[in-house]
């Protein structure tokens, strides 16, 4: 203890030791299943973020909001920390979506519009495509939550007029705010086609509620644009002898846009109830050497080739950026995230460039933070069922029949990763990892939706850059090689 000038001052104290004592309080919560459990969750969340536990954060914060708490003010709080973290780290693609699932709850939650709004101009600048629509949209979200504001909230209501003004600072022109009521981007879902009972209908449904059309025009559901999907790299520029290079680009790009279609078709299919027959491999036929004839069952046996391909899609992106940013690794040695001893391919990029979180790097700071999320263990299960699938070792069951307790079950992934040192319950084969069904279905959803987010950074990245090497280089001819910017799907 410290005494000056009459005034007692005890020694500092490390922030961790009061961090760490707060997680043991909210644990204590969580397990005891309380009242006040997705409240636990949610300090804890805040406390993680504090020691820079950023993606065990996020986690927790997005369980709290899939439970659908009753405490509206809990849940307002949850998406706006959770937003505020996705917009900070350039990943707009997943605030977009978080915001809107947010308004549907919440139709006069004010800082969802607005979180909304900041999210579509960010889409709208980050991607160097600048699509009018998103502007639109963006604005709208604004007006919407300059009307539902609560003005005695001073700091929100002058976070909203300063998002108004970034936005109008776009425009030539300033459209009428009645003008804009058609690019309300909280409408109902149209629905596919006209067609009834049909896969072409399924697929479309399916694809839009889960938000895995590739393309950023989320609120233009008045037409048919949504249901295409917008690969956003168009043009590359290089000198003539770089030609090789260039080819070398496209080459991955084309693999990663291919990889990513096939694995979205086999998720639809694996959960459309009707006919599934062999004839719909024709459209893929690559891929039927993947399959497992022995299991019986061709839906899990879709959903592994899902798996596999959504997981391969990010090593395929770190092939790419290699190649794009000349760091002239040895492909052996490429990995898009990766722990211990294994490099990592954004080790090299943060060496060459001072700083990621500049505005023409956003995007390149939002696949890196993307490929910290995927270090942590509840994402490292992709890998090791990927791995499984691989080598004919992951077991599928169904949930009514197999008993959990008895199964090294990869949907805890403290018993994943405790099963690399210890034997496994499978007495016939110790290799074989053991899942159910629904479990599977869930991991392949979440990895194909962060290939969909991270393919969407990327080509921004792309687009991006390519625009500043032409506006560098005004009156140089650059030979360009284009990209098909339109996909239709394939059914």
């Amino acid at each position: 203890m410290i005494t000056i000038t009459g005034i007692v001052r005890h020694p500092p104290c490390e922030i961790s030791a009061f961090v760490s004592s707060a997680i043991d309080i909210c644990d204590r919560l969580i397990d005891r299943s309380t009242p006040y459990k997705l409240d636990a969750m949610y300090y804890k969340a805040n406390a993680l973020s504090v020691i820079s536990e950023k993606t065990a954060s996020k986690l927790l914060l997005h369980q709290v909001i899939d439970s659908c708490p009753s405490d509206l003010y809990l849940l307002a709080r949850t998406i706006i920390n959770l937003g505020n973290s996705y917009i900070e780290e350039g990943r707009f693609v997943e605030a977009i979506e978080l915001y809107e699932k947010a308004i549907r709850q919440m139709p006069d939650f004010s800082m969802g519009w607005s979180g909304l709004g900041t999210g579509l101009s960010h889409a709208f600048y980050y991607t160097g495509r600048q699509e009018d629509c998103l502007l639109y949209m963006s604005l709208f979200c604004f007006y919407r939550a300059e009307e539902v504001v609560d003005m005695q909230k001073i700091r929100y209501v002058n976070a909203v007029k300063k998002g108004i003004e970034n936005v109008l600072a776009y425009f030539k022109e300033i459209p009428e705010k009645e003008s804009l009521a058609e690019w309300n981007p909280i409408i109902e879902k149209r629905k596919g086609t006209n067609e009834t009972n049909t896969f072409k209908e399924f697929f479309c449904n399916f694809t839009s509620d889960n938000i895995l059309f590739l393309n950023l025009c989320l609120g233009c559901r008045k037409d048919d644009r949504y249901l295409r999907d917008k690969f956003l790299v168009g043009g590359m520029i290089s000198k003539i002898e770089d030609c090789r290079t260039l080819y070398n680009l496209f080459s991955y790009l084309s693999e990663i846009r291919r990889d990513y279609f096939i694995a979205r078709y086999l998720l639809v299919k694996a959960q459309y109830e009707g006919d599934i027959e062999l004839r719909f491999l024709n459209s893929i036929y690559d891929e039927i050497d993947l399959l497992d004839y022995t299991s019986g069952n061709l839906n899990n046996d879709l959903l592994k080739i899902c798996l596999q391909k959504s997981v391969g899609i990010f090593d395929k992106i770190a092939f790419f950026l290699n190649e794009y940013e000349s760091l002239n690794m040895p492909h052996h040695k490429v990995w898009f995230s990766s722990k211990g001893k294994k490099d990592d391919i954004f080790r090299h990029i943060v060496k060459k460039y001072t700083s990621l979180a500049i505005p023409e790097l956003k995007s390149l700071y939002a696949l890196k933070s993307i490929s910290d999320d995927l270090k942590h263990p509840y994402f490292e299960t992709c890998k090791i069922l990927r791995d499984s699938i691989t080598h004919k070792y992951l077991k599928v069951h169904m949930d009514i029949i197999s008993s959990t307790e008895q199964l090294l079950y990869p949907g805890s992934c403290k018993r994943i990763i405790k099963s690399l040192q210890e034997p496994h319950d499978d007495l016939v084969n110790p290799k074989n990892y053991h899942i159910i069904d629904a479990d599977l279905m869930d991991v392949c959803l979440r990895t194909l939706r962060i290939a969909r987010a991270a393919i969407l950074y990327l080509s921004g990245h792309v687009q991006c850059t390519e625009l500043s090497k032409k506006m560098s280089n005004p009156d140089k001819i650059i030979p360009s090689l284009f990209f098909n910017n339109i996909h239709k799907p394939k059914y």
